[in-house]
């Protein structure tokens, strides 16, 4: 039996969380403070084909953008309210099928360099 994927990871009640992980799948991980994350947004995705990831998660930081992508992510909206998102991993798409159907999927995850304009 496949273990099955998990891409969200949360802290415990009586941790403090400061920063927030990002794994891609290419090996990289990219780590945010939580003081520096400014906005995010929970939509669908706009650029969706079939079998393409239906949802899209946007998170803004001061110094980059970190665009998720996958199904179900509205779930990781609550979990930053709250400051408990610890984690997010990405996992290739073929394995949705064996995941938790309530849970969030990552498929991708896209770090850029903010590029925001002065004032």
């Amino acid at each position: 039996m496949q273990n099955k994927p998990q891409c969200i990871f949360e802290s415990k009640a009586d941790e403090l969380t400061l920063a927030i992980e990002f794994h891609c799948r290419h090996g990289r991980i990219h780590g945010f403070p939580y003081g520096h994350l400014l906005n995010y947004l929970s939509e669908r995705n706009p650029d969706a084909q079939p079998k393409a990831p239906a949802d899209r998660f946007s998170l803004w930081f001061s110094t980059h953008d970190v665009i998720l992508l996958g199904w179900r992510l509205k779930g990781i909206a609550s979990l930053l309210q709250h400051g408990r998102l610890a984690s997010v991993h990405a996992v290739d798409a073929k394995y949705y099928g064996l995941s938790e159907k309530e849970e969030p999927y990552v498929s991708e995850i896209i770090v850029t360099p903010a590029q925001r304009e002065a004032a």
